[in-house]
């Protein structure tokens, strides 16, 4: 009878556990991608997470009450940005809190005290990386394994949208100027057979709102006038005709230009050229889409 060799045996198993370890390992985020950020009055934003005009960084309305959240905009004071997406909301935290990403793929936000004040709970589920994409998403990749898009606060960007079910998935107000806790107002996608019917709640009253909301017809190269007298309402409307008569370019160089007039035109931009963009089939769409730092005025 022919026995086992112990040596044999023990190279086997040295082998399986050094295979398993090295693919552990492959989905883990590299060392030089982790980090761990604090919350002090030296710093608030990380400068590493983000795509122009949007960052991620702290913000207060309130002495020693910090909220982790996506701006938008070219000022460095907070007055001058827009936040358009919040982690922590509701539950802020105070100097010397701690945001960090580790090797595991999680990505959490801890108090001074050791709270968890928020945390996207990816520990160990194949992340790899963390970016800031172009539109504001705020994504965890190893594939979109956590992504901010399905985490709406009150503002949906370019390319975000509702879904009928998940708790998450609505647009909630904020409660006051100065407190951005959820406040009484809501907008969810109340049929899922039917996409177009948003239902806007009150939660603190009995208005119930159901709106039935038209799609604009997409343009696909015909009717352009009738195209072109629509796009020109949105800009009309909010008072943004600027980006729309100049190159971008022109307008950021003006001689007597304020950083309040940059971040206008910036924005403006922004805006505009994603209106148009969203108002154009999809294989007009792919192929502006392709062209990198497209302005709303050459659109």
């Amino acid at each position: 009878m022919k026995r086992n060799n112990p040596s044999a045996m023990f190279i086997l198993i040295f082998m399986i556990i050094f295979y398993l370890s090295s693919v552990v390992d492959a989905v883990s985020v590299l060392i030089s991608k982790t980090f761990k950020f604090v919350n002090e009055e030296a710093n608030r934003k990380l400068d590493a997470i983000s795509n122009h005009p949007f960052s991620l960084q702290f913000y207060n309305n309130a002495a020693n009450k910090y909220t982790l959240a996506l701006g938008m905009g070219i000022g460095v004071s907070n007055s001058r940005l827009i936040w358009v997406w919040a982690a922590n909301r509701g539950r802020p935290v105070g100097e010397n809190a701690v945001l960090s990403f580790g090797r595991n793929g999680n990505l959490v936000l801890v108090d001074a005290d050791g709270r968890v004040a928020w945390q996207t709970r990816t520990a160990n589920k194949g992340v790899v990386d963390i970016k800031l994409l172009p539109n504001g998403n705020l994504v965890l990749l190893g594939g979109f394994v956590w992504q901010s898009f399905d985490y709406p606060s009150d503002t949906l960007l370019n390319g975000q949208g509702l879904r009928p079910g998940g708790a998450n998935n609505k647009l909630v107000s904020r409660l006051s100027e100065t407190d951005d806790s959820p406040g009484p107002y809501s907008l969810v996608i109340n049929d899922p057979n039917n996409l177009n019917t948003l239902l806007f709640l009150a939660t603190m009253s009995t208005i119930e709102t159901k709106i039935n909301v038209e799609r604009p017809q997409k343009f696909n190269g015909k009717d352009f006038k009738r195209w072109q007298s629509k796009m020109l309402f949105f800009p009309s409307n909010h008072d943004l005709d600027a980006v729309l008569q100049d190159p971008l370019n022109v307008l950021m160089n003006k001689e007597d230009n304020t950083d309040a007039d940059n971040d206008y035109y910036i924005r403006g931009n922004y805006m505009v050229k994603n209106n148009i963009m969203n108002g154009l089939e999809d294989a007009m769409y792919d192929f502006y889409n392709a062209k990198d730092n497209l302005t709303a005025y050459e659109l």
